[in-house]
């Protein structure tokens, strides 16, 4: 699992967030966050299901939700490295 990869994911939903706001990186940054989520936790995981519940629609406030969902996944996804 690639947790730089998600750091990474969180660091461009804080930058749009913070005014950085380019309709073409959201897009990119929602596909590659939904497929890392989908990839590492499971179409069927919880995180995956509600990121893509709130990231039906791209509003900026959307992406700070987002960006939890990510954070909250790549805790889980740490513990479970961690564990082994």
């Amino acid at each position: 699992m690639s947790l730089k990869r998600l750091d990474d994911l969180i660091a461009t939903a804080r930058h749009a967030v913070n005014g950085e706001f380019d309709m073409k990186t959201v897009y990119l940054w929602k596909k590659e966050s939904f497929d890392f989520l989908t990839e590492h936790l499971g179409q069927d995981h919880f995180y995956t299901q509600y990121f893509k519940t709130f990231m039906d629609e791209l509003e900026q406030q959307n992406l700070l939700t987002g960006s939890g969902i990510l954070t909250a996944a790549k805790e889980e996804m740490r513990q479970k490295t961690e564990s082994f």
